[in-house]
């Protein structure tokens, strides 16, 4: 539970320790989030009053990285239709109309605080792709849900330590288990908050870089006994897969 201002937050997670669900108590509001295989945000849902479910929204890919929302009404009908241009971190910078019309700019400082107004929109997706929760306190206290753990932008950390402690000697910023992106965040991203790994430009060598990553996850795991043959096992989970389709990420 999070507590701000004038509201407090309540989360429901699968037993894969995915988020499926957010309750804002103090309006009622609950919302259902159906994710794919590797924790992508697909669908979106919502409760009214008379405790119908119906979508409010649909996340579009490219790959792994984020192309265009759309949203829907109570009665299931499709609306506005909002498409991101990213960098190269797979950060929307550029959100736009299906006509092209400009909706929102937004620039970042390196962790991911925004330098440009954040209330220009409301859409959730922000720094790298992650779902950011915007609570009561204004600004200072979003956090980015990056699957295993939360990483605020406005302290630059993420909230919890490094769950399985990938630290590497030769990279001295792995041993701050607090540290996002072992203090580069103009090269590394995190997909899952487990591991750092290298987004490129091309699809090709942003899958090599998953690949490694997803392996050096495996060799951690499966170090931890009793636990890790069985979490080496759904290693997958925890990292992105890339199309084998060549191409920009």
């Amino acid at each position: 539970q999070r507590e701000g201002e004038t509201a407090a937050w309540v989360f429901a997670y699968t037993t894969d320790d995915e988020r499926i669900a957010k309750l804002e108590l103090t309006r009622g509001e609950l919302r259902w989030t159906l994710r794919d295989s590797r924790g992508l945000l697909l669908r979106e849902y919502e409760y009214d009053e008379a405790g119908d479910v119906y979508p409010v929204r649909d996340e579009i890919y490219r790959g792994t990285s984020l192309l265009a929302t759309v949203s829907q009404d109570e009665s299931g009908v499709f609306g506005e239709v909002a498409h991101y241009s990213l960098d190269h971190l797979g950060t929307p910078r550029l959100i736009t109309t299906d006509t092209g019309e400009v909706k929102s700019l937004h620039k970042y400082f390196p962790f991911g605080e925004e330098a440009t107004l954040a209330n220009q929109d409301r859409h959730p997706m922000k720094f790298t792709g992650h779902e950011r929760d915007f609570f009561a306190a204004g600004e200072s206290d979003d956090l980015d849900y990056m699957h295993a753990r939360y990483c605020s932008p406005h302290l630059s950390r993420f909230m919890s330590v490094d769950p399985i402690n990938s630290s590497d000697p030769s990279s001295p910023q792995s041993f701050n288990r607090y540290a996002y992106a072992r203090g580069n965040p103009i090269k590394f991203v995190d997909p899952s908050g487990l591991v750092v790994i290298k987004r490129s430009e091309s699809a090709t060598e942003f899958e090599e870089s998953v690949t490694e990553a997803r392996q050096e996850l495996v060799a951690t795991l499966s170090e931890v006994p009793l636990v890790g043959p069985a979490l080496s096992f759904g290693a997958d989970l925890l990292l992105p897969s890339v199309p084998e389709s060549s191409g920009e990420v």
